[in-house]
């Protein structure tokens, strides 16, 4: 069978699941290998095996011409220059972007490799209008789920569990504690639930040393486990939960309303958590409360050439809600709120993100592999 290399960015569960997800897609036609680096590194090594036990997972920093070379097609999510190295190369390769609506390539990179293929999201179509006449090889396609998602079992009834996702808390910009201790204030923050709702079980996941060091503060709860979940175990926390409470991420966010949970979003913590946050806010799709920009005109956000700019404009406002008692009691009163409405009933944000999913399709994964059989077949 023909080799694929498949690369996933080192920003927590969104390039990883969806590198994992890919692979599903495709590993039983070709063989599968991943390249990863420090938090995808992290978490495929702990969940690549379940996509085939076949699977070599190279590190980023090991990864010469020579090696590249024995793969007849690469896949890179959400880091366009290995899709270019590769081609200098001769070898086929695939750009897999979900942040396209954010900061779209330039289009001399994007039509000089062979497929770039872009999640749909709130502002896709605009971005893709501002380009004038489409691209051959831009393709845009549903969400990607895993293969066999819908095998997973979905509990629709009470299960008396709420997980806690905190993805996208690590990234080349951030790292904890050292420039940001968001995991430990925002688990201050929800702490009263683990008494107040003593009943649920509550599992919280995200980086492993993180876990690790929440995991020793909140030691003396017996109903919160701290854990880094393989993704396909993360999927079945999800399908088994009443309730997923996470981070922006537009990963998660797109799998926990497949499976019809609802949830809550928390503050954003880099800066496409904070533009995907507003684009749902806009469209109706989640409460205003559940960003800065609500508790004040003080919370602001610049777009800058420079992402680690960004980031730390987003971190300045994460610093400055919990820096002000009057906003941080504000917003810890106005997510209680919502946690507390959704356990209830669904509300019409709920009922808009179930509508969302339906619009823009769940079938991104079957398009990728025919986008793929085209390259290489």
């Amino acid at each position: 069978m023909k080799k694929i290399l498949i690369y996933a960015a080192p920003f927590s569960y969104g390039p990883t699941g969806k590198a994992l997800s890919l692979a599903s897609h495709l590993k039983d036609d070709y063989n599968i290998d991943f390249v990863a680096y420090d938090t995808s590194w992290e978490l495929i090594a702990l969940d690549g095996m379940s996509i085939s036990k076949q699977s070599q997972l190279i590190p980023l920093e090991n990864l010469d011409d020579q090696t590249l070379l024995q793969y007849s097609l690469i896949i890179s999510c959400s880091d366009l220059s290995l899709a270019l190295r590769a081609k200098s190369l001769g070898i086929k390769s695939v750009m897999f972007d979900s942040v396209f609506w954010w900061r779209s390539p330039n289009i001399e990179d994007m039509i000089s490799i062979d497929a770039y293929i872009v999640q749909d999201f709130l502002g896709v179509d605009h971005e893709i209008k501002l380009l004038g006449k489409q691209p051959s090889n831009l393709y845009k396609v549903g969400a990607v789920f895993r293969k066999n998602i819908d095998q997973i079992e979905n509990r629709s009834n009470s299960n008396k569990q709420i997980l806690i996702n905190y993805g996208g808390i690590e990234s080349p910009y951030i790292k904890v504690p050292k420039n940001s201790k968001y995991p430990f204030m925002i688990t201050d923050s929800l702490s009263q639930l683990f008494t107040d709702k003593s009943e649920f079980k509550f599992i919280v996941t995200g980086k492993n040393h993180i876990m690790q060091a929440l995991a020793n503060r909140y030691k003396n709860y017996g109903n919160v486990r701290f854990e880094t979940l393989e993704h396909h175990i993360f999927l079945s926390c999800i399908a088994s939960s009443d309730l997923v409470i996470t981070t922006p991420g537009i990963e998660t966010f797109y799998e926990t309303v497949y499976f019809g949970k609802r949830s809550v979003l928390l503050l954003p913590h880099n800066s496409t958590q904070y533009l995907q946050l507003l684009a749902l806010i806009d469209a109706g799709i989640e409460s205003p409360v559940c960003t800065y920009n609500y508790y004040g005109k003080n919370y602001t956000y610049k777009r800058h050439i420079n992402e680690s700019e960004e980031v730390k404009a987003v971190l300045k406002n994460f610093n400055d809600i919990y820096s002000y008692p009057l906003h941080l009691n504000k917003y810890i009163d106005n997510l209680y709120q919502l946690i507390e409405n959704r356990l209830i009933e669904p509300d019409i944000y709920e009922i808009n993100k179930q509508q969302y999913l339906k619009n823009i399709g769940t079938n991104g994964g079957q398009s990728i592999v025919k986008i793929v059989e085209e390259l290489i077949n």
